[in-house]
């Protein structure tokens, strides 16, 4: 669905999009689909992104839990993740993964995160590339799922998984 989706050159000038097979490159890069009026920032489509997706309520306060899922084509190594919000607030995202094979939707994946779930506590901004208790190996042909829960003030959030492509 790339309904509302905008092209850019990485400096906010609308222009086409090439896709360059992931074997031919040495980087990951993904797309993910927003809320309304929901927003990518240009760095977005740097060199080691894994899956990246924004909860956005449209200006509204997010509430309740939520599920986003996209899927990873190739194995890859995780090596960070970052939450970046509009406004102070609080909020848990949790990463799971699963075979697309298995996948029957967002409960079917199991957490890859440990007790280090990502999180804003009075926030705008979370970075962890430490990762301890996480499965930071991505199989090929996986599903990767944010879950969404306790938000309080933010309308939107972002959460990004970086890492290397195996």
């Amino acid at each position: 669905d790339a309904a509302g989706a905008i092209v850019s050159d990485g400096a906010g000038t609308p222009g086409t999009l090439s896709i360059t097979p992931l074997a031919a490159t040495s980087t990951a890069n993904a797309i993910a689909k927003t809320g309304p009026g929901g927003l990518l920032s240009p760095s977005f489509f740097g060199s080691r992104r894994i899956a990246a997706y924004v909860f956005d309520s449209g200006g509204s306060p997010l509430s309740g839990t939520m599920d986003a899922c996209t899927d990873v084509p190739y194995a890859a190594t995780i090596t960070g993740v970052t939450l970046l919000s509009d406004v102070s607030g609080t909020v848990t995202i949790d990463v799971r993964t699963a075979a697309y094979a298995s996948y029957t939707g967002p409960s079917s994946a199991n957490t890859i995160t440990a007790s280090d779930t990502p999180a804003l506590s009075s926030a705008v901004k979370y970075q962890d590339t430490r990762l301890p208790g996480w499965n930071t190996a991505v199989a090929a042909n996986s599903v990767m799922c944010f879950h969404l829960s306790s938000p309080s003030t933010l309308t939107w959030v972002m959460i990004d998984v970086e890492g290397t492509i195996q």
